[in-house]
């Protein structure tokens, strides 16, 4: 068993589904900070499928969305599986045991309206430079230094 904690930002709303006996099954995608930095000194990101079973799936799909900020634990699982053209594909996850809420669902809520108002100002900002005169053309003769 491969225990992991850890903290994530989910990249799309967790999709709810339920097993043939019932069971209710979260999965997700999360986007979780490396400490190993890229070639840019920045942090690498890892994005792994998350899986949450039971009860805890119904409110992880009901409270949580693309964005949310959660804290998790549970296990690394490897599964694998033929598609229809007989290709096996590897697939590894985290199959959640816990998971904690790490920011208010108005948090959320915010950055969503701050990116909506933000692609609405750039349609808006869009179309006024499109509406603008071309600016005046000059050569690098014509700077003074």
């Amino acid at each position: 068993m491969i225990n992991v904690t850890g903290t994530a930002r989910l990249t799309k709303d967790p999709e709810l589904k339920y097993t043939g006996n019932g069971t209710p099954v979260a999965t997700t995608t999360g986007a979780f900070k490396r400490s190993r930095l890229n070639a840019e000194g920045n942090p690498e990101t890892a994005f792994l499928r998350c899986v949450v079973f039971g009860k805890r799936a119904e409110s992880f799909a009901k409270y949580t969305r693309k964005g949310s900020l959660i804290g998790i634990s549970g296990e690394i699982a490897t599964r694998s599986y033929d598609d229809q053209q007989g290709n096996t594909h590897y697939v590894t996850e985290i199959v959640v045991d816990n998971f904690e809420f790490l920011e208010k669902k108005s948090a959320v809520d915010d950055r969503e309206q701050q990116r909506t108002n933000g692609a609405e100002t750039q349609r808006k900002d869009d179309s006024l430079e499109q509406n603008m005169p071309e600016p005046p053309s000059f050569s690098d003769d014509d700077l003074p230094y």
